[in-house]
């Protein structure tokens, strides 16, 4: 069993409030105090502070992407063609687990523009898909490039919101693309 590392990492701030995190090696605690010293909301009591007690880590939290039916490799393929900065890191079918959906996506594992995303093809018929209260967020480099990603990944989908200045960016819209995928893409 490894030993907890602890570190405290105190500072004023220029309003007389002295903030302190304490940060372990499975996660961080702030607690600040008033000008007088009295302490406000602390999330965690830094002097009787038991790591032995804190609740594990997850391993990892990756967005994980269902789809239905065989669609999973076609939308792999699209995404590594429309979204800059993108591969597939590992790839799973069912094969002899399960020969009635052998050529189907288990587990793909596919870095989108940095992110790891998980794919899936689903051989259960679900009576529920994606919705637009997910979606992937987009921080494009230019007003061009955010044309050029919007307009492939609104091909055969919807816009939700198109192209414009809504006052938090330059330029912003909001696509589903015709996997049933959402696509928040801005232009700061």
């Amino acid at each position: 069993m490894s030993k907890t590392k602890n570190l405290l990492i105190s500072f004023l701030t220029p309003f007389g409030m002295l903030i302190a995190i304490s940060m372990t090696n499975a996660c961080a605690h702030s607690v600040s105090t008033v000008g007088n010293g009295s302490t406000q909301h602390p999330s965690v009591d830094i002097d009787n502070h038991d790591p032995s007690k804190e609740e594990p880590m997850a391993h990892s939290v990756t967005p994980f992407l269902m789809f239905q039916g065989k669609n999973a490799q076609e939308a792999i393929d699209f995404y590594l063609d429309v979204i800059p900065g993108s591969r597939i890191e590992d790839v799973q079918h069912y094969g002899d687990s399960n020969p009635e959906f052998a050529d189907l996506i288990m587990f793909a594992t596919v870095s989108i523009g940095g992110q790891d995303v998980r794919f899936s093809d689903s051989p259960i018929k679900h009576a529920f898909d994606f919705t637009p209260s997910f979606s992937f967020l987009i921080e494009c480099e230019s007003e061009e490039q955010l044309k050029a990603i919007a307009s492939q990944l609104e091909e055969s989908g919807k816009v939700l919101m198109p192209i414009d200045s809504y006052g938090f960016s330059k330029k912003f819209t909001w696509v589903e693309d015709r996997f049933g995928v959402s696509w928040q893409l801005v232009y700061w």
